[in-house]
């Protein structure tokens, strides 16, 4: 998804679309532009390398007779 900001032309994936809304005010989205690391969890990163992780020696040991 192209935008600007400034003069100057981005161009970057939409990865994430988040919806805020109560009775007293608009809806409102914020857009996550990128891949929007700097906003997740360290665990959440832990986990997902030792998803990783645990896939690739899965590949190697061969697949899924063993598991």
């Amino acid at each position: 998804m192209p935008f600007e900001i400034d003069g100057i032309l981005y161009a970057d994936q939409v990865s994430a679309i988040r919806l805020h809304y109560d009775a007293d005010t608009p809806k409102t989205y914020d857009l996550s532009i990128g891949d929007d690391t700097e906003m997740e969890d360290p665990i959440a990163t832990v986990a997902s390398n030792v998803q990783m992780l645990w896939n690739g020696v899965a590949l190697a040991v061969g697949g899924s007779e063993l598991f």
